[in-house]
C-alpha cells in the first residue's frame, strides 16, 4: 500500500510491489490448525520525494525474511476462518533521501523489522 510522510523539508511517498514463498506446516485437527510458515518476500520498493529543491523516483531492492503464524478454525468442509501473524526482517534496508537546497536529507528509512496481522475467511470450492 503506497504510503506518505511529511517533513518540514519535504513529502517523501513510497510503494512495494513483492512476490513470496511460504512453506507451510499445519499441524492440528481436522477442525482445528495451527499455521507454521517460514515466508522470503522478494521485490522492489519505489519512493519519491516532493516539495524540496531536487527529488528523483528510485526503485530499491526489498527483500525480507522471517516467520509467520496463525489458527484457522474449519467450520465445515468448504469454510474456515484465520487468523494471521508475521514478522518480517528487512535484508536489503533502504533510505529515501531528498536534495534540500543543496543539503542531502533523509525523509524516511525501512525498519529493520515490521509485523503484519491479518484475518482471512477462506472458502474451499468443491
Amino acid at each position: 500500500m503506497p504510503t506518505k510522510r511529511e517533513q518540514p523539508f519535504g513529502t517523501a511517498s513510497a510503494h512495494a510491489l513483492y512476490g513470496s514463498l511460504l512453506p507451510c506446516l499445519h499441524p492440528g485437527t481436522t477442525r482445528l490448525t495451527v499455521d507454521v510458515c517460514a515466508v522470503v518476500s522478494v521485490g522492489a520498493l519505489f519512493s519519491d520525494g516532493s516539495g524540496v529543491a531536487r527529488s528523483r523516483p528510485a526503485t530499491d531492492r526489498y527483500v525480507t525474511a522471517g516467520a509467520r503464524v496463525g489458527l484457522t478454525l474449519r467450520v465445515s468442509d468448504s469454510v474456515a476462518f484465520a487468523l494471521d501473524a508475521e514478522a518480517p526482517v528487512l535484508l536489503s534496508r533502504v533510505h529515501l533521501l531528498v536534495d534540500d537546497a543543496g543539503v542531502s536529507r533523509e525523509v524516511w528509512a525501512a525498519s529493520r523489522v515490521g509485523f503484519i496481522a491479518g484475518a482471512r475467511v477462506v472458502m474451499k470450492l468443491h
